[in-house]
């Protein structure tokens, strides 16, 4: 499972700082190529805002591209 975790400062300012959380998890449905994923992203008072479906990701791509094609759902 991957934990994200972004922090927004506004100006800089630490007392000021607003923080999103999200989390992505292997539903056990893939290959040892590829990976079928929930993403599950919370808004700031923790509340489930969206939910995004990862599937038939190639595992050697990496976290990061992951990450990228789950944002990536939140757009559209």
């Amino acid at each position: 499972m991957l934990r994200v975790t972004i922090e927004l400062l506004p100006h800089g300012r630490e007392p000021a700082t607003k923080t999103w959380r999200g989390k992505i998890a292997n539903d056990g449905s893939g290959t040892l190529k590829h990976g079928n994923y929930v993403a599950t992203f919370f808004k700031e008072d923790g509340r489930e805002d969206r939910l995004e479906y990862v599937a038939h990701f190639p595992r050697r791509d990496g976290p990061w591209a992951l990450l990228a094609e789950a944002l990536q759902g939140l757009r559209g």
